[in-house]
């Protein structure tokens, strides 16, 4: 049984002077073929028609699609796919940690409620009259948001608290950190807690909107929106807000993993929050990229060659074009050497070859040719 409690909150405010953001320096990267990067479609003609944008963990791959009947999720380990729900409701908006699967269903035809698959069993984690909806996943913590008043919820494995009391947005979580952002009835602040003492800070405080916020152990990224049309990207290092880039597009990708921010402005560009320093990576004038991942050194996007959208990856020294195809590849994902990504509504992964880098890199997730699975390049 599980209770809902509602949290100690401790609040304090981080009103830090800004440092002015680094100067970017172009990297000059060339682009490679795609010849040690094979691809698998993991989704079939019949799943084709709504299958969710994917994420994923390891070697694991979750997304909803149709099953003939409605909506449910489904999760491809590498070799084979399974299909964790099989109900008369739909279940979309799946994430991954591990072999830990969040989403959130339509129990009852009337709201939406958490659903928790740890490799064996499901749980329902929510169990009320309105809508849960924004589930995140990292290890065992879960956050979310409940649609009256926008409070924000964590769930440990074993209880639920709720983390803020109204107003939240857009909840995020990695290992004991979650962050999110909050309306206070003039703008949306960026707030942060620590999931082990139940600790939160508000992180920003100022006459303007903060959003798009992402996280990485206690360090954040978010995008500032200071005016019209100056938006920045600001980062929180667990002590102190600095800024980080002004913006050209107000709309970019951002994305965090260690110490490395990444995000588009038209290109792709880096931060290093231990050096302090800005590395733009792309330079195509015209080609945005967009949606960018990261993880470890590893950074996908999907970018325009002059024809489609391609699947794009840096590796922190070359960037390799993963497809090169007559279609829109879109919206990639990635978790060490795993990308995923969207071509229309179906669903593919690359992985490396095991003869392109070692096993220790690999995470223990080797790729064999499967008989039946149709690769579309070699």
């Amino acid at each position: 049984m599980i209770r809902e409690i509602r949290g100690v909150v401790l609040l304090m405010l981080i009103v830090p002077p800004l440092a002015a953001a680094a100067q970017a320096t172009a990297a000059v990267v060339p682009v490679v073929p795609n010849t040690q990067w094979p691809i698998t479609q993991i989704t079939d003609q019949y799943f084709s028609a709504v299958a969710g944008s994917p994420r994923v963990s390891g070697s694991n791959v979750v997304w909803h699609g149709h099953d003939g009947n409605d909506l449910e999720i489904f999760m491809y380990d590498g070799s084979t796919t399974q299909q964790l729900t099989n109900n008369d409701y739909m279940d979309t908006a799946p994430t991954v940690s591990g072999s830990n699967v969040v989403w959130h269903g339509d129990h009852n035809g009337q709201d939406r409620e958490i659903f928790l698959y740890d490799g064996s069993t499901t749980t329902r984690i929510t169990n009320n009259n309105t809508n849960d909806v924004e589930a995140e996943i990292s290890g065992s913590n879960i956050v979310w948001r409940n649609s009256t008043g926008d409070r924000i919820f964590h769930y440990d494995g074993t209880t639920t608290t709720e983390i803020s009391s109204g107003g939240g947005q857009d909840p995020q979580v990695d290992g004991s950190t979650a962050a999110w952002q909050n309306l206070d009835g003039a703008d949306s602040d960026i707030f942060h807690r620590n999931l082990s003492t139940g600790v939160t800070t508000r992180i920003t405080n100022n006459g303007y909107n903060d959003d798009l916020v992402v996280v990485s152990g206690s360090r954040l990224a978010w995008r500032g929106n200071v005016s019209i049309p100056d938006r920045r990207i600001f980062g929180y290092d667990g002590v102190s807000v600095r800024e980080i880039a002004t913006l050209n597009n107000n709309n970019p990708a951002i994305a965090i993993s260690g110490s490395t921010v990444a995000w588009t402005d038209e290109d792709v560009f880096l931060y290093d929050f231990i050096t302090d320093t800005t590395t733009q990576i792309t330079n195509t004038p015209g080609l945005d990229a967009g949606s960018v991942q990261i993880s470890g050194s590893n950074i996908v996007w999907h970018g325009f060659d002059g024809n489609d959208r391609e699947i794009f990856l840096y590796d922190g020294q070359t960037i390799t074009q993963i497809t090169d195809n007559a279609v829109n590849d879109v919206r990639p994902q990635i978790d060490g050497s795993v990308i995923v990504w969207n071509v229309g509504d179906s669903i593919f992964v690359a992985v490396p070859e095991p003869t392109s880098l070692s096993l220790l890199a690999f995470a223990g997730f080797i790729v064999l040719k499967k008989k039946g699975r149709r690769r579309l390049f070699s």
